[in-house]
C-alpha cells in the first residue's frame, strides 16, 4: 500500500482478539520516504470507551441547577432517554454530581447560533450561573476523567444561543427517575 510519491505515514493495525478488548497489543508498520520500511514493535494500548452510559441527555431540557457545597442537581422535568432496548423516554430526573469542584466548572454561553466562523460570548462561573437558567437543551454530551461536557442550545426569553457546560468532578454521577 505504499504509494512511491507519498510523504506522509500509513499505519496498519494487526490486532490480537481478547475478550475483554481493554488491552490489545498489536504491531505497527510505518511506510515513509523518511523511516526504514521494517515492522517497528510497539507498546501500545487499546482502550474501549470509560463506560457505557444507561441514559442519554441529548435532546433533554434542563431547566434547573441547584448547588451546595460539593453537590451539583440538574432538573430534567420531562424525562431522559433510555440507552438500551426498548428506548423509552423516562419520567422527570435529576442528574446529581458529587464532589463538584466549582473552581474548574463553567458554563460558556455564545453570541448567537453559527455554524463555524469566529464567535464571541461569556464564560461563566457554573455556580454563579445556576440562578439565571430558564432552559437548556442538550445535544451532545461527553464524559471522561471526572469531567462532564454538555453542548447544547440555551434559550434566553425568545432568543436562542449555543452553550457548552463543563462539570469537573470527584464523586458519582447519579440519575434519580421518579416513578
Amino acid at each position: 500500500m505504499y504509494h512511491k510519491d507519498s510523504s506522509f505515514s500509513i499505519f496498519l493495525i494487526f490486532l490480537k482478539e481478547t475478550p475483554d478488548f481493554l488491552t490489545v497489543p498489536f504491531l505497527s508498520v510505518m511506510l515513509s520516504k523518511n523511516r526504514r520500511r521494517d515492522l517497528l514493535p510497539m507498546k501500545t494500548t487499546l482502550t474501549q470507551p470509560l463506560y457505557s452510559l444507561p441514559y442519554s441527555l441529548h435532546d433533554g431540557y434542563l431547566k434547573k441547577l441547584e448547588a451546595d457545597e460539593e453537590t451539583l442537581i440538574c432538573h430534567f422535568p420531562d424525562g431522559i432517554f433510555s440507552t438500551t432496548a426498548p428506548y423509552e423516554q423516562t419520567a422527570g430526573t435529576k442528574v446529581i454530581f458529587t464532589g463538584v469542584d466549582w473552581d474548574s466548572s463553567f458554563l460558556y454561553v455564545f453570541d448567537g447560533l453559527k455554524n463555524t466562523g469566529a464567535f464571541s460570548g461569556k464564560k461563566w462561573d457554573l455556580k454563579a450561573f445556576l440562578p439565571y437558567l430558564e432552559r437548556l437543551e442538550v445535544i451532545d454530551e461527553t464524559y471522561g476523567y471526572w469531567q462532564a461536557k454538555w453542548k447544547g442550545l440555551l434559550t434566553k426569553g425568545e432568543e436562542m444561543v449555543e452553550c457548552m457546560v463543563e462539570v469537573c468532578y470527584s464523586g458519582e454521577m447519579v440519575y434519580e427517575i421518579e416513578k
